[in-house]
């Protein structure tokens, strides 16, 4: 019983590896230039819009609530931006980082 449990949790943990390396993938060709730290979660990735050069730091959450397709991107990041450990960014109408934005850590 116990081989079986600890099977079964390998195999959990391998594919949320697999997971993740492939949607980060998936990130990378639709936006070369963006640099994704460890546990950055987007949702409503259709939405957004990131610039050149733009780090998104490890546990930073971007949110989009409103998706319905009829305006420009909701998330906007501009050129050579950071947004810091631990951010919470969540949209309702929208939301523009300009050029050179820096957040520090844990903003929200």
């Amino acid at each position: 019983m116990f081989l079986g449990q600890r099977m079964r949790l390998l195999a959990h943990k391998w594919y949320a590896m697999a997971r993740t390396t492939y949607l980060k993938a998936k990130f990378s060709r639709r936006f070369p230039s963006v640099y994704l730290g460890e546990n950055v979660q987007i949702i409503g990735i259709e939405d957004c819009n990131f610039g050149r050069n733009v780090t998104i730091s490890c546990g930073t959450w971007i949110n989009v609530n409103h998706r319905d397709g009829q305006e420009p991107k909701k998330f906007f990041c501009g050129n050579n931006c950071y947004i810091g450990k631990n951010n919470f960014f969540t949209v309702g109408r929208r939301i523009e980082l300009h050029d050179y934005f820096f957040s520090a850590l844990d903003c929200k």
